[in-house]
């Protein structure tokens, strides 16, 4: 089995704050209930975002818009630069969040969410392995008749289909606390898939046409779009290869030292919004997998493979049907085989504390720490998040600066703005004031329409507030109400 769901994007400016809770539903269901709206409805929500351990552009000559424009007179794979003391990790992450829905009432929260993803990782190569991939292979004559190994190494292309019906409930509600537990069910739907996986991959390359494969271990897996005769995109039916469910599950605790009031109003445009002085979630996300059965196929008994392949410099691949065919022949004496069979691609599962803290004068404090865990060994590991967002809100304006450690290694710095619809924000700002090196963006936008709490436009009565909780009793009284 081969891991499958690696996500690299989580969206901080969007989900930490109160005004997103269609996206902020995503790190914790129960969050629903943080929301300033009680409806939100949004039109459309854009992701992008790359990331490299290990290898950087250099840009101390040109510029990252030159040499993708082909405008530079350098090379762009002379730009290349490599840290070979650091396994090679690249992750590409693209989203699109179709016309999505929130809804509040009293003690009841929905949500519906429509979201296309495409993911791409290349994981664990050696230094040695990337440097051999990137200087043109058998054509690098420094590592002629040097060994490389490799252990571990994961190939992944995966494009899917999320339908996200998410619920909370106000389960208890108190004068000074409340809890609210959220779950979110999804339903997945694979478009495509391709995974290669290499568990042993060790080798010396002869000279600019041999090849001395030692040991090689192979797995794939595939359900794949573009035919591979050809590598040629095109639609092949059905266009859904695969289905599966998924879910989070979540909690939220709210503490408001002045006191929640109870309302009498009807409408839910009445209810008026309550702030906290603050939350703390504990969410369990991403538990499910999707299980690829139309034109998929696995490979069986590609395993032990050792040879001498001559010519290769004279060789074609065409298509991956061939490549395979080739791999099969020439390194492991026609014993593999690849079958018609179905397989499963899990999410990438971890679990998240949120915390956020109301100050004054519109500011808030957010903290948020993701968490990967694998509940079996087919389960791929999420990166880690450690993440401080201070953020300003008021009326139609919201500003957010999120400062994070990316898998525990990796400082970064983001920013994200809202104004009125318009949201737009990026977790690694750096990447536009590094002008000398270039590893990875990131970046996200949202266009999303509220109904505030408590406004109902010219037909708005005053808020019906219960006397008994008008008060304003505090957390030193003695008696503490519940309804």
């Amino acid at each position: 089995m081969i891991n499958s769901f690696v996500n690299g994007q989580e969206m901080l400016g969007l989900i930490s704050g109160n005004n997103h809770v269609t996206y902020s539903a995503a790190i914790n269901p129960s969050s629903l209930h943080n929301s300033k709206n009680y409806l939100e409805f949004n039109l459309i929500g854009l992701g992008a975002h790359v990331n490299s351990r290990n290898i950087h552009l250099d840009l101390s000559k040109t510029t990252f818009s030159e040499l993708i424009s082909g405008t530079s007179n350098l090379d762009l794979m002379d730009q290349i630069r490599l840290d070979t003391n650091k396994r090679t990790g690249i992750y590409n992450n693209f989203s699109i969040t179709l016309p999505s829905i929130s809804y509040i009432h009293k003690r009841h929260a929905f949500s519906l969410r429509t979201t296309i993803r495409e993911q791409f990782y290349i994981r664990g190569f050696s230094g040695e392995l990337t440097v051999f991939m990137l200087n043109e292979a058998l054509s690098y004559t420094p590592y002629h008749g040097k060994l490389i190994q490799n252990e571990n190494v994961k190939m992944n292309a995966m494009v899917w289909n999320e339908i996200n019906l998410g619920y909370s409930y106000m389960l208890r509600q108190e004068f000074h606390h409340r809890l609210a537990i959220g779950l979110n069910l999804k339903r997945l739907y694979g478009l495509t898939n391709l995974n290669i996986q290499f568990n042993n991959l060790n080798f010396t390359p002869v000279d600019n046409g041999t090849l001395a494969i030692h040991n090689m271990d192979m797995t794939l897996q595939s359900a794949l779009t573009f035919n591979p005769e050809t590598n040629n995109f095109e639609f092949i039916n059905p266009l859904i290869k695969g289905k599966g469910w998924g879910f989070d599950i979540g909690l939220t605790y709210y503490f408001r030292d002045k006191g929640y009031k109870k309302t009498y109003n009807k409408r839910p445009c009445e209810i008026p919004y309550q702030d906290y002085d603050y939350r703390i979630g504990f969410s369990i996300l991403d538990i499910g997998a999707i299980k690829f059965d139309q034109n998929s196929w696995k490979s069986k008994n590609f395993e032990n493979g050792s040879n001498t392949w001559y010519g290769l410099n004279h060789y074609q691949f065409n298509g991956l049907n061939n490549m395979i065919d080739s791999l099969n022949q020439n390194i492991f004496k026609n014993e593999g085989s690849i079958s018609a069979e179905s397989y499963q691609a899990y999410l990438a599962s971890a679990f998240s504390i949120q915390a956020d803290f109301k100050l004054k004068n519109g500011f808030h404090l957010n903290t948020t720490w993701i968490h990967g865990f694998q509940y079996n060994r087919n389960v791929p590991l999420r990166p880690a998040v450690i993440a401080f967002t201070p953020r300003f809100e008021y009326k139609h304006f919201e500003v957010a600066l999120p400062l994070l450690m990316y898998d525990y290694h990796n400082p970064r710095i983001g920013l994200f703005i809202k104004y009125r619809f318009l949201s737009i924000g990026s977790d690694n700002l750096g990447m536009l004031f590094n002008k000398t090196q270039f590893k990875g963006f990131d970046v996200y936008a949202s266009i999303t329409f509220r109904l505030k709490k408590g406004k109902c436009g010219l037909f708005s009565r005053k808020s019906e507030f219960c006397p008994a909780y008008e008060s304003g009793m505090t957390r030193n009284n003695k008696k503490r109400r519940k309804w």
